[in-house]
């Protein structure tokens, strides 16, 4: 009897652990899980990863002009303050820039001592840091970028168009304070101005004291 009792007990306890295993599977199937054991399951070839197959799709809105090109980051759809990078906002006057690391250079020359051409090799040998940095486009929230179209036909935009020039990152490298104490800033300086690499060669001027501070 006690046999006969161990034996029901035994097939009742597989029973019951075959049956949450079916369960497992089905749930994961409801749920519109693929089996990870399952051929093709495999990581892709993808060098720097790719979205999961079933993620929210996200992308960044373009706007086109004679003048520049615009992308803008997806903030409504944006989780946590850093911006992929994939999602980082962009605005290119002209032609994009293509930099070779291999021939890239950073002047800095006039009110110094010592006019210096930095290559990434002398960079990378430099002090470097990291730190979270949000950038924002001196365009960004304009009143233009609120409606499109004009009177009867005016339509509110999303706030991907109307703040999406703006993204922030966590960014590592030399400190620009670092680079014009290298150089020896002159005292009659007062500003510096940054010019990109795009074909428009866009400018912009930022105050020297700012620069020493925090850039």
């Amino acid at each position: 009897m006690n046999s006969k009792q161990s034996d029901r007990r035994r097939f009742l306890k597989s029973a019951a652990l075959a049956g949450l295993a079916a369960g497992a599977g089905q749930s994961a199937s409801a749920q519109g899980q693929t089996d990870a054991s399952a051929p093709g399951a495999q990581p892709g070839t993808h060098a720097h990863g790719q979205p999961a197959r079933l993620a929210t799709p996200e992308g960044r809105a373009m706007t086109r002009t004679i003048t520049h090109t615009t992308y803008y980051t997806p903030l409504a759809d944006s989780v946590g303050i850093i911006t992929p990078a994939s999602l980082h906002f962009m605005q290119s006057h002209s032609r994009l820039p293509d930099i070779d690391p291999e021939k890239y250079s950073f002047i800095i020359h006039g009110l110094v001592e010592r006019p210096l051409a930095f290559t990434m090799d002398d960079l990378k040998r430099l002090p470097s840091v990291s730190m979270i940095r949000f950038l924002e486009c001196l365009g960004n929230t304009g009143p233009r970028r609120h409606v499109k179209g004009e009177g009867k036909n005016a339509t509110p935009v999303t706030v991907q168009y109307t703040h999406g020039i703006m993204s922030c990152n966590e960014w590592g490298g030399v400190p620009l304070s670092v680079l014009l104490k290298e150089v020896g800033v002159k005292k009659e300086a007062s500003w510096l101005v940054a010019e990109g690499a795009d074909g428009s060669k866009y400018t912009y001027c930022i105050p020297l004291t700012k620069a020493m501070d925090d850039c």
